[in-house]
């Protein structure tokens, strides 16, 4: 198995427009030949590498987690897997909920394969509805 430990380029990309990119605690360099991944931060590699045609902002699981509200009535949860009854099986998916105690009606549920893209498809949905 395969373990996502950051966002792809697509989803640094849009990412890249709605954060701030001093978030972003890695970075994919373009050289004019290869795009690699650095575990430097964006802004480290900005000052630093003078030969690089292109840095892309990219964030990892841990700072895209940071991003995700964090007050006293808003609860971010990112869990695993769990059984589904009708038919009994067990479901191998990422959830991240969004739970807002003084409005329910706000309560968000995001599901993918793994937990960079539920983070993500998370930090998107609250920013399309304005919650972010």
């Amino acid at each position: 198995m395969n373990i996502k430990s950051y966002t792809d380029i697509e989803q640094s990309k849009k990412l890249a427009e709605i954060l701030p990119l001093e978030s972003a605690d890695m970075c994919f360099a373009n050289d004019g030949t290869s795009i690699k991944i650095d575990a430097n931060s964006y802004n480290v590699r900005k000052s630093m590498w003078k030969d690089i045609i292109q840095l892309i902002p990219c964030w990892s699981l841990a700072a895209l987690y940071q991003i995700l509200p964090n007050t006293e009535h808003i609860l971010i949860t990112l869990s695993r897997g769990g059984w589904k009854t009708e038919p009994l099986e067990y479901v191998d998916t990422w959830w991240c909920e969004y739970e807002d105690g003084d409005d329910c009606t706000k309560n968000i549920t995001v599901k993918a394969d793994n937990p960079v893209d539920a983070c993500y498809g998370m930090i998107m949905t609250l920013k399309e509805k304005d919650l972010l």
